[in-house]
């Protein structure tokens, strides 16, 4: 491996793990702005509690798809992972925050997976 290639190349997967962070991050926007319109229909349509709130998760995810919320803050740990280098603190800093930012974009899908399987285990 080229040693004068690869600081070059952890900067190239640095970035590209901070664009796949705020694409993966998308599904959890709208999401939010679904939940808050759902909260505001609670006294039109008595949906309350966590079938609302689970409600709302399962259309976004049905909507954008699971492989934006799983694959993609996958690739971008993965990424972020081999882009540290003792020489770039900040990055490396910047790269942590990002990849627990992941972390917790992948805890949301498994969350609402277990949810909607756990109705259906109960019917």
């Amino acid at each position: 491996m080229d040693e004068t290639a690869l600081p070059e190349r952890r900067k190239k997967w640095f970035r590209w793990g901070l664009l796949l962070t705020g694409i993966s991050s998308l599904p959890l926007l709208v999401g939010v702005i679904s939940i808050v319109h759902s909260m505001r229909q609670v006294p039109e349509n008595e949906a309350i509690g966590l079938r609302g709130i689970a409600g709302g998760l399962v259309e976004v995810y049905s909507t954008f798809g699971l492989i934006l919320a799983i694959v993609l803050p996958f690739v971008a740990i993965i990424l972020l992972a081999r882009s540290f280098a003792e020489a770039h603190r900040a990055r490396g800093i910047f790269s942590v925050v990002c990849i627990c930012w992941s972390a917790l974009l992948l805890a949301i899908p498994a969350w609402t997976i277990w949810i909607v399987w756990d109705k259906q285990l109960l019917r």
